[in-house]
């Protein structure tokens, strides 16, 4: 008995309290510095872009273009207050890398989410309707500068994209009124089929590539006051949810402008949408 009192007197004397309270702050200090989502999307898409700067090899500026894609569409759907940024930097990212690797922009641009994803989403019905609206006004849109320009079968495909993904967005609340209007009004378009000015930033572009941006900006619009509360109808997981494919939405969108002759550099889109 003496003996294991002689013991516990021991590890008493070479274990101070000082030391045994630092060892339990260090552990609280691990957890309390553990990066959340955010953080760790947005570091990362500084890092990616860091990185981009200081790249010789296009294999190197490819892995960064690519990693700097997912990073900030991760920044869209977890950071509060940056969902526009998010978007329209994984569309630059996406579209430097199409660069590099020389692929087809108008297969790109066709990619857009399909049905399931957009059944998936968990959209709100305020959000499915201002998102059909958009999409179908641009597919609207589209088939005229289509008819203005020879019957371009590129600017029909992509009409029929927007149609498709309009209506997918319209059977996710099959009880609700449906948005579309199926005709508007195009008379800007009809004075400008070639070229016109983007009246956010002054800058000129194609007519097409301004529907896209137009619609690529509708989709931000609609989404990003979601960010800001948690819908009782819906958890948080549920809402991250439908901002993950919200922002690859508007970042596909956006590429198309891209690929259309939308200035693609951060002035043109970001002093807008921030």
């Amino acid at each position: 008995m003496a003996g294991a009192v002689g013991v516990l007197v021991l590890f008493a004397s070479s274990c101070s309290p000082t030391d045994f309270f630092a060892t339990r702050v260090e552990g609280r200090a691990e957890q309390e510095t553990e990066l959340s989502d955010c953080e760790t999307a947005y570091q990362g898409a500084q890092l990616d872009d860091a990185t981009l700067r200081t790249a010789i090899s296009s294999a190197q500026r490819a892995m960064s273009n690519r990693s700097a894609r997912q990073h900030w569409l991760d920044v869209a759907a977890n950071c509060t207050g940056r969902f526009a940024e998010g978007s329209m930097n994984s569309a630059l990212a996406s579209f430097r890398l199409n660069q590099i690797e020389s692929s087809s922009a108008f297969q790109v641009s066709l990619a857009a989410l399909p049905s399931d994803a957009i059944a998936s989403s968990g959209f709100t019905e305020s959000e499915a309707a201002a998102i059909a609206l958009s999409e179908d006004r641009t597919a609207f849109g589209m088939e005229v500068l289509a008819a203005r320009n020879g019957g371009s079968a590129n600017l029909l495909a992509l009409s029929d994209n927007h149609k498709s993904l309009a209506q997918s967005l319209v059977a996710l609340h099959p009880k609700a009124s449906d948005p579309r209007e199926r005709v508007y009004s195009v008379q800007n378009l009809l004075s400008h089929p070639q070229t016109i000015t983007d009246p956010s930033t002054g800058l000129e572009m194609t007519s097409s590539a301004q529907l896209e941006m137009d619609n690529a900006r509708a989709i931000i619009e609609a989404v990003s006051s979601t960010q800001q509360v948690t819908d009782n109808a819906r958890s948080a997981a549920q809402q991250r949810q439908a901002l993950q494919i919200a922002s690859q939405l508007a970042a596909s969108r956006a590429f198309s402008a891209f690929a259309l002759g939308y200035p693609a550099f951060n002035a043109a889109v970001l002093r807008t949408e921030s």
